[in-house]
């Protein structure tokens, strides 16, 4: 039976991955507990890990990481020395050593957690924050983009402000109305808010603006679209 360079790879890399994350499992209780004192074999086993950061295969390198996050504290001192800089003296971007140091201390809070008997979520788990829509400098220079005077700005953000927390007050309770009756809340709040701008604008610059508006979030849209996709595989680095 022929087989190939890929298969024989993938089967060194997956024994050399059961060897990795099993023996780091089987360490750390020992390797966190003061009474052991430092373990030469856990210390020359993650020695081993950490060169293996640097290995030409994927997948080896990615179990050496996984297998040092188990490991834990007794990790991080060797993890430190691991840690690579550029030039300018600054941590490179996506440095696994980095990675798995951020990881770990994530455990520990997480352990730490579950210690005092707090919750997880306080910890890990950042505050959501709120997005306060368009600002009045992006609206100005809008404005002057297509004529109109900027002094209308403020009163413009205004009516946009009523209009998304009226349309977020609508998500949030979609659930209390059939689909039927929700799209025609939302056909009115749309009618009331083009009501309001061209009270503010007159009807021709109340569409001139709207136009604009659309055309800057599908601009938007695409350059995110595009960051994604350049976005280079972090795995491989």
């Amino acid at each position: 039976m022929i087989i190939s360079r890929g298969c024989r790879a993938a089967g060194i890399a997956f024994a050399l991955w059961i060897g990795f994350t099993g023996f780091a499992h089987c360490q750390t209780d020992r390797a966190n507990n003061p009474q052991d004192g430092n373990d030469p074999a856990l210390t020359t086993h993650v020695n081993y890990l950490v060169k293996c950061l640097d290995h030409k295969n994927r997948i080896i390198r990615r179990s050496a990481i996984q297998a040092l996050v188990a490991v834990g504290k007794p990790a991080v001192p060797m993890v430190e020395h691991a840690v690579k800089v550029g030039p300018d003296g600054k941590v490179l971007k996506n440095d696994p050593a980095t990675r798995i140091l951020k990881s770990i201390q994530k455990k520990l809070e997480m352990q730490a957690a579950r210690a005092a008997g707090g919750s997880i979520g306080a910890i890990s788990k950042k505050p959501r924050r709120r997005k306060g829509g368009v600002s009045e400098a992006v609206l100005s220079k809008v404005f002057e983009e297509i004529g109109i005077d900027t002094s209308l700005v403020a009163k413009v953000k205004a009516v946009m402000d009523e209009n998304r927390k009226r349309m977020q007050e609508l998500r949030k309770n979609r659930a209390s109305g059939d689909r039927a009756t929700n799209k025609e809340r939302r056909r009115s709040l749309n009618k009331a808010y083009r009501e309001k701008l061209q009270d503010l604008l007159g009807p021709e610059q109340a569409v001139a603006f709207m136009k604009a508006m659309a055309k800057k979030r599908r601009d938007a849209q695409s350059r995110k679209a595009g960051e994604v996709k350049n976005r280079p595989n972090r795995s491989d680095g």
